[in-house]
């Protein structure tokens, strides 16, 4: 076993009695990141329940593994001083999507899981092998995230970008080409990305605009979420964009009486990977019937 400190650790989530042949089944790891006590129980959860949910391993982090890592030191340092909200103007997401990309394995798939404090994950039942169950329904698809918003009507639920040129006009310069009051805003709170060249080169762009001081800046001045403005840009420059898991009567029978009259079952991780494994969603916008 190897012993040496590493930025992030990468956790197998399943100890078996007794060693199992490799087989060609593609690695599923689940990503997350929380720093401070309210995301402790989200993260203990996540170790504890992954291989139950379907992961063969998990990539778990805080501020202090962020700020070890060798490609921070070198090029994002300046995020340190951006005073957003959120810890490092959340670059963190950008260099932990990549890393646990390099684990998965060509073809794996890396779910991302914002550790939300709003859910108690524990005391919800979840089927076995859940994740799995929503990555063939993806049939080697992905969800680069999910509509911004499922009928709200809050400026920063917009289901556009036109907000984030208001917010930070200097991004409009650096994305030229993207119409923003088009192009879908994308809430990146949970991701699933397959181990594709195509979404290596968009974590990297993701990464690399991240690392560059001016776009950090930039973006870092758009809106409330600002990794979630330069995923979408990013998204929307490709001509890609989100899925929707929004159903048409507007609420999903429990999911509000459990998380609350905001009814916030889209950013609620485990009710995001059901409604996929279940096919209960469409690509960019739009609603699935229930």
């Amino acid at each position: 076993m190897m012993h040496r400190r590493l930025p992030f650790v990468l956790v197998a989530a399943a100890a078996a009695a007794k060693p199992k042949k490799r087989t060609a089944t593609p690695g599923l790891v689940l990503a997350s990141f929380g720093d401070g006590p309210k995301y402790e129980g989200t993260l203990a959860y996540f170790r504890a329940r992954a291989a139950h949910l379907g992961f063969t391993s998990t990539l778990r982090g805080g501020l202090k593994d962020v700020e070890r890592d060798p490609f921070f030191r070198a090029n994002m340092t300046h995020l340190t001083k951006m005073g957003t909200r959120r810890p490092l103007c959340a670059g963190f997401k950008a260099l932990m999507l990549k890393r646990a990309l390099e684990s998965a394995g060509e073809g794996g798939y890396v779910f991302w899981a914002d550790a939300s404090r709003y859910f108690d994950y524990a005391s919800r039942p979840v089927k076995k092998g859940i994740a799995r169950r929503a990555v063939e329904a993806l049939d080697g698809g992905d969800a680069l995230g999910f509509v911004a918003g499922c009928g709200a009507k809050k400026a920063r639920a917009a289901p556009t970008l036109a907000h984030v040129f208001v917010e930070a006009p200097s991004l409009k310069a650096l994305f030229p080409g993207v119409d923003a009051a088009r192009a879908p805003e994308i809430n990146s709170a949970h991701m699933i990305l397959r181990n594709t060249r195509r979404n290596r080169e968009l974590v990297e762009a993701f990464l690399g605009g991240l690392a560059s001081a001016e776009t950090a800046r930039a973006v870092c001045r758009a809106a409330a979420h600002q990794d979630q403005a330069l995923w979408s840009l990013l998204a929307a420059a490709r001509g890609r964009g989100p899925l929707s898991i929004c159903s048409c009567a507007r609420t999903l029978k429990g999911y509000k009486a459990r998380n609350g009259a905001l009814d916030k079952y889209h950013k609620n991780f485990l009710a995001v990977v059901e409604r996929l494994a279940a096919g209960k969603f469409v690509a960019g916008g739009g609603c699935v019937a229930d």
